[in-house]
């Protein structure tokens, strides 16, 4: 339920979140405003001390099997 933020608007919150082993680095799942779903836009998200940390919207699936995408944006 903590939000993302572009700015000091609120654009939605998280569903769900952890460490991702394979992506090295925290991966999480959120309900979007739908004009703000744009893949690369940088907002920032709520932390649990009050802080914001700067984050980048992915499409999903975050899972690629083939690595198509992951290839393609090296």
């Amino acid at each position: 339920g903590d939000k993302i933020f572009v700015g000091d608007k609120p654009i939605g919150p998280f569903t769900s979140g952890s460490f991702s082993p394979g992506r090295k680095r925290a991966t999480a799942m959120a309900y979007i405003d739908p004009a703000h779903a744009i893949p690369s836009l940088n907002v920032q998200v709520a932390l649990a001390n009050g802080a914001r940390a700067d984050a980048n919207l992915s499409v999903m699936p975050l899972y690629d099997p083939g690595d198509t995408r992951i290839k393609a944006f090296a």
